[in-house]
């Protein structure tokens, strides 16, 4: 998969897509792929946490809590969103 400069970190580390980090396998069925692996939680559709969610707030209780959305905040993914 080609890379853009918008998906490194402030410190130039290559950040990973969500299916590349998370071993999800719905690659093919998920909103997410292939455009939006570092901005999952901004779409909908996703089975946060393998559930459906009625709403984008429970999802996103669900987000905050995953282990590859914590990675991205810390990594400055938060900083950048606008590009999502």
């Amino acid at each position: 998969m080609n890379r853009t400069p918008s998906d490194a970190n402030p410190q130039g580390e290559t950040l990973p897509n969500c299916w590349e980090q998370m071993n999800c396998g719905k690659e093919r069925g998920c909103p997410a792929y292939p455009n939006h692996g570092r901005g999952c939680f901004v779409v909908t559709g996703t089975r946060a946490g393998g559930q459906d969610h009625a709403t984008y707030a429970k999802k996103m209780a669900v987000c905050r809590a995953c282990a590859f959305y914590q990675h991205l905040m810390q990594d400055g993914l938060d900083d950048s969103l606008s590009s999502i």
